[in-house]
């Protein structure tokens, strides 16, 4: 269906419970939002961004001021992945690095390429299952359960 050979390791299969526990212990997330903001659910994604202690980045056409969410600055995605593998880490090193509403084909390649760098480890909420991410969902082709997954994380993180 989608996918290919991502070598030897792959994504982690993200279960809600662990997505919850590992953003709020987390230091220092940067979340990326994309232009596909908004297939997600507003209210969820703002909870569990401010429930994080996250640092908020979105992409070119990316409109998170549509759903009240105020990013902290706004770069193309191949700038953040380019800062993000930079000598300095850019702001400092992140815990977690999540994508969120960024196409799939695009975040696929973005994922690869951060794997040659020290950046933390990768999350992504889409609802397709990333293989170059540290932790994905599996594929979740309702959906409504995708949905649930993340309410599930908005209304658990502490």
């Amino acid at each position: 269906m989608w996918g290919e050979t991502s070598g030897s390791k792959s994504a982690i299969d993200l279960k809600p419970k662990v997505a919850e526990k590992l953003l709020a212990k987390a230091k220092s997330v940067l979340f990326i939002l994309g232009s596909d903001l908004n297939e997600y659910p507003p209210k969820t994604l703002k909870k569990i961004i401010e429930k994080a202690n996250s640092t908020v980045v979105e992409t070119g056409s990316a409109k998170a001021s549509d759903i009240g969410i105020e990013a902290d600055s706004r770069y193309g995605i191949v700038e953040v992945v380019d800062l993000l593998c930079s000598d300095d880490g850019w702001r400092g090193r992140h815990d977690y690095v999540v994508f969120v509403g960024v196409p799939y084909h695009i975040e696929s390649r973005m994922l690869s390429g951060l794997r040659l760098c020290n950046v933390g480890r990768t999350i992504t909420l889409n609802r397709r299952h990333q293989q170059y991410a540290d932790f994905s969902f599996p594929n979740i082709l309702r959906p409504k359960f995708w949905e649930k997954s993340l309410k599930e994380i908005a209304k658990n993180m502490q």
